[in-house]
């Protein structure tokens, strides 16, 4: 078989991507703007259906406020984990097999890491380095908030295993209880009406990998409660840095007074320093 060599870096760019920039500064709106707003929808649509060519702004309000743009990968991975609440005394699983960023982020929202091994050899299906899930559900216990399941190198965790797990260890968990400001208030209401230790993904090397989840093919961002995505330079969808955000709850957790455009206003507070303005 002939060896075949793929490139790490750098991004394949053509004129249409370099025509698309120039159209963006010519706009005036080099950050935040209606191209980000744009690029948020059609991230949404794609999460949903796996299609790049679904016309979203013919629902502009079906496919808002269901996915936030951001600096990076790990600044999305850090603000799920401040939409859920995560803070000093809690602690977040993460694989030990991943980036430094999965657990950074844990980290600067003052949470404990806890490390679990990988399987030996891999997954048997798809020998991809997984967690060991009977070693995941072992580490969950009274303070454990999230679990951060890595899609590496598009290769889809198998949550059905991982939401059993959780499911399995409702008993554990106590949801915060903190009315205090509007983002207390927003990961209590988000955090008593899952009842049970999130999942948050970390999707930097998958965007657009699939996995069936029940009996259902569903994409990455529409499987994990929170998963976060990377456009660095070396992924295989890249804006030079960036990344994004994306949000799939219980229908209990809308039932408890939430609504994706007030988890939406979060984000934006939380990434813009407060400012509540933006290119919409």
């Amino acid at each position: 078989m002939e060896k075949r060599m793929i490139s790490f870096s750098p991004p394949d760019i053509s004129d249409l991507e370099i025509q698309e920039v120039a159209e963006a500064l010519r706009s005036g709106w080099i950050t935040t703007g209606p191209r980000v707003k744009l690029l948020e929808r059609r991230l949404a649509a794609y999460i949903e259906t796996g299609d790049t060519s679904v016309d979203t702004e013919d629902n502009k309000e079906y496919y808002s406020n269901r996915v936030v743009c951001l600096n990076s990968a790990t600044a999305a991975e850090e603000l799920n984990l401040r939409i859920l609440g995560i803070k000093p005394g809690d602690e977040v699983i993460v694989p030990a097999y991943t980036y430094t960023a999965t657990a950074s982020a844990a980290v600067h929202c003052g949470a404990t890491v806890k490390f679990v091994d990988i399987q030996k050899d891999g997954d048997k299906t798809t020998h991809a380095p997984e967690m060991d899930y009977d070693k995941l559900e072992s580490a969950i216990t009274e303070k454990t908030k999230a679990i951060i399941p890595v899609d590496l190198g598009g290769i889809v965790c198998d949550y059905d295993k991982i939401f059993e797990i959780v499911e399995r260890n409702r008993n554990l968990f106590t949801p915060l209880d903190d009315h205090s400001n509007p983002l207390a208030d927003l990961s209590s209401r988000i955090q008593k009406a899952m009842g049970r230790v999130a999942v948050v993904a970390d999707c930097a090397h998958s965007l657009g990998a699939s996995r069936v989840v029940g009996d259902q093919k569903l994409y990455c961002g529409a499987i994990a409660d929170f998963s976060s995505f990377s456009f660095h330079a070396v992924k295989n969808f890249t804006t030079a840095e960036g990344g994004a955000s994306a949000w799939c709850l219980p229908q209990s957790v809308y039932d408890n007074g939430v609504t994706d455009e007030k988890i939406y206003k979060v984000y934006q507070l939380l990434s813009l320093h407060g400012q509540n303005k933006d290119g919409s």
